[in-house]
């Protein structure tokens, strides 16, 4: 219900194992299964003797069973129609148009031109982990809590990531260097509101999704569920690759990522480094031995992990590899990984993907059932389990190349189809959702080979990759394809994507500008903060910003813990500040870089609103809120070249990058929203919309 925190109970890494994998506790259980055997053992003997008494028992029983079943066949079955919903993250409406116009997209065309084509606008901002759940809720962020991946903890201003918090047990029990937990630690879910799955399922119609956004932990419902972006790597994180090289590294940056190793011989003798041992009281990381085998002449190495060998070539990855690291003497967390072999000489150089779960053991669940991702394995071989799957920070670091990152979003692509195929192949009747992420990913990391105006153009690597975007819209269109061949005309489909896409070319620190303009305070020296505001000086900030998409949060009194600004204020200041940065202009240029200031009244509604930021800028395209400002951090200056790979972008205007929505029946084509999608799928289904949603049906009444 609205004004209830969703919270899921999941047993962790390592701490699920204590209830479940120890085989002490499985013999102690049997033991007493075995005792409790013994009244069976006497019903038998007794209903050995006494025949009658048991044909009675047997008659009453099928008598029992027989009326069961007529009163079911006595209330009529619910049937529904097949609604096919195909999330695209990221296509953008009018690359999408142009693409139509020369013919590139004929599946996208032929919906258009027989079923419906509308721009879908986004939320404020336009993120996917705010965007993706104001779809399946069909409410505001005002209503369903999230308003960037990053919010401030209120009591200390520390960023937390919207996608789920993790509450490890309160107690634990001591013996032998080891902590066993007294009780199981659960995730809480940060959104709010009623998911469509929980309405599908009290009306009992299947409803399955593939990797929706926000879906981590799963929850019940009348189907299957594979949770998408949330679910971590076996180290807690979002993705955390790690890079074994023998070369000496003297750039600064995320070093925890990088392994430095030695050569003797031809061989490298290094580890592993996987989760927290949570069960020792230093919390020490667990490691396995891991050994590199240089064959020059041949440029491949063979890696030797847990008992077992594998040959990789230079510029290749390897197949999944089942890992498993001991926390207990008989307790052990199952996980996948690959490598990629980027050099073998002069310097070794090998890349370690994040480490997924293994779906045919996963430490916790990460689909409902909990089967449910075995099933996909048997059906389809080992996956990516990771919520967001496919390198991003690797390529930012150098650390992997574009053809390799190419080649591992590929197969991540692959595994979407064989998911879907998988569930197309039985789908009768409900919803089926299968979620594409690979769009957006690919869009953030190579758009810089669209843009001639981008800092890190470069003609020559255009040449080579500039279609890399086109192609991946074309693959949609191909998959489209194949699902309309395969439908009868009953069934509905929908496609959508959150958001559109531009180039990010310039970053923008806002932190840097509140402290320039006086709203942010700094102690002295010196006049700068590092991530985290640690240099802020709280009795004097008036205001902050977290998070990518351009909220401002006022240093309000009663709800920040050094709170500055009074109720009465409020008003006065956000409107300063809004006409203020409405203003904004880039030095190099003196181009507006502003295109609308929300005051938060004005987009959100409903019983989250207080925890809303006051302002949100919408960004002109090209300039984006800056990484360091994301986390926290004072620099010098406010505007500073996007030199990432990473240079492509969405956290614009809403209005500036819209999404697509097309169907193969008509819709209305104004002002399309995403909280309006959910509505139009009940309306196909013909159930009620329910009273919470701000959405509306876009379906043509006839």
């Amino acid at each position: 219900m609205i004004g209830e925190r969703k919270t899921s109970y999941y047993i962790g890494p390592g701490l699920n194992l204590v209830f479940t994998s120890l085989s002490a506790l499985l013999a102690i259980i049997m033991a007493i299964l075995a005792s409790l055997l013994v009244p069976f053992r006497f019903l038998f003997r007794f209903f050995r003797r006494n025949r009658k008494v048991l044909y009675a028992i047997i008659v009453f029983i099928f008598l029992v069973l027989v009326a069961t079943m007529l009163r079911m066949k006595s209330v009529p079955e619910m049937k529904y129609g097949k609604i096919i919903i195909l999330g695209m993250d990221g296509l953008d409406a009018r690359r999408v148009e142009e693409m139509m116009k020369r013919g590139e997209l004929p599946n996208f065309q032929k919906l258009k031109n027989t079923g419906g084509f509308a721009y879908l606008y986004s939320t404020v901002p336009p993120e996917s982990s705010v965007a993706w759940t104001s779809f399946f809720t069909g409410v505001n962020p005002g209503k369903h809590g999230i308003f960037d991946f990053l919010q401030p903890d209120r009591d200390n201003y520390l960023p937390y990531l919207t996608l789920s918090k993790f509450l490890p047990p309160g107690k634990f029990l001591s013996f032998a260097g080891y902590r066993i937990p007294l009780s199981s630690p659960r995730l809480e879910k940060y959104w709010d509101s009623t998911p469509f799955w929980e309405i599908t399922s009290k009306y009992r119609i299947p409803t399955v999704i593939l990797r929706l956004p926000m879906t981590f932990p799963p929850e019940k419902l009348y189907g299957k569920m594979l949770s998408g972006f949330g679910v971590p790597d076996l180290l807690g994180t979002q993705g955390t690759y790690a890079f074994y090289t023998t070369r000496k590294l003297g750039d600064r940056g995320r070093e925890e990522r990088v392994v430095r190793v030695e050569e003797n011989n031809g061989q490298v003798k290094t580890f592993i480094y996987g989760p927290e041992n949570s069960f020792r009281k230093d919390m020490e990381r667990v490691k396995i031995p891991l050994t590199f085998k240089i064959n020059s002449p041949d440029r491949e190495i063979v890696i030797s992990l847990q008992g077992k060998s594998y040959r990789v070539k230079e510029g290749a990855w390897s197949k999944w590899i089942e890992v498993d690291f001991p926390l207990l003497p008989l307790a052990r967390v199952k996980g996948i990984l690959q490598f990629y072999v980027k050099k073998v000489k002069p310097d070794l150089e090998v890349y370690l993907s994040p480490l997924n779960f293994d779906p045919r053991h996963p430490a916790f669940p990460i689909s409902f059932p909990s089967s449910y991702s075995r099933e996909l394995s048997r059906a389809m071989g080992l996956f990516h389990t990771l919520g967001q799957p496919g390198e991003t920070w690797a390529l930012n670091e150098g650390r992997l190349g574009e053809q390799a990152v190419l080649e591992e979003y590929g197969e991540v692509l692959k595994e979407n189809e064989k998911m879907l195929d998988y569930e197309m192949k039985r789908f009768r009747e409900g919803i089926l959702f299968c979620y594409f992420g690979i769009t957006d990913i690919t869009q953030h990391m190579f758009y810089r080979f669209l843009d001639p105006h981008h800092p890190l153009y470069n003609e020559k690597e255009a040449r080579i990759y500039r279609d890399v975007i086109p192609r991946v819209y074309r693959e949609m269109d191909r998959i489209l394809g194949e699902v309309l061949q395969r439908i009868d005309k009953e069934t509905k489909v929908i496609v959508l994507s959150d958001h559109g896409f531009s180039s990010f070319r310039k970053s923008i620190n806002l932190n840097t500008w509140l402290w320039k303009e006086g709203y942010l305070s700094l102690n002295a020296p010196p006049q700068e903060s590092e991530e985290f505001f640690q240099n802020v000086n709280w009795a004097y900030t008036r205001a902050y910003s977290l998070g990518i998409g351009g909220g401002i949060y006022l240093n309000l009194r009663g709800r920040e813990s050094l709170g500055t600004v009074r109720k009465e204020d409020i008003s006065s200041l956000t409107e300063e500040i809004k006409k203020k940065i409405e203003g904004l202009t880039c030095p190099e240029n003196g181009e507006k870089v502003v295109n609308r200031v929300y005051l938060k009244e004005e987009v959100y509604s409903g019983q989250h609103l207080q925890e809303a930021p006051e302002i949100v800028v919408g960004f002109k395209k090209g300039y984006r809120v800056s990484w360091e400002s994301a986390l926290g951090a004072v620099r010098k200056d406010v505007f500073q070249d996007n030199k990432k790979k990473w240079s492509g972008d969405h956290c614009f205007d809403s209005k500036l990058v819209p999404g697509i929505l097309f169907t193969n029946f008509s819709i209305e084509k104004d002002k399309a929203n995403i909280v309006d999608v959910i509505p139009t799928v009940f309306r196909l289904l013909n159930i009620p919309v329910t009273g919470e949603m701000d959405g509306k049906s876009l379906v043509v009444q006839k």
